[in-house]
């Protein structure tokens, strides 16, 4: 199993991976995060991780909820 981690601003969430299907060519994820009401700044960057059956590689990122491409970045 690889792991991937990927990070998406919420405020203040507890960020869950609800879908995540693989293909050859995409890694389509969808994460939710539940809310508490903290106010307008409380907004953070929570960090999930994706238990992938292979690297992503050459797989394109999709985010579930909007469809759209996400970019990817190696972390360090």
């Amino acid at each position: 199993m690889w792991r991937c981690r990927a990070s998406r601003s919420t405020p203040d969430g507890d960020p869950a991976v609800t879908e995540l299907d693989e293909t050859d060519r995409e890694v389509r994820v969808t994460v939710e995060a539940t809310t508490r009401p903290l106010g307008p700044a409380a907004e953070c960057l929570d960090v999930v991780e994706l238990p992938l059956e292979a690297p992503i590689g050459d797989r394109m990122l999709i985010d579930g909820s909007s469809g759209e491409a996400v970019e990817l970045r190696q972390g360090g």
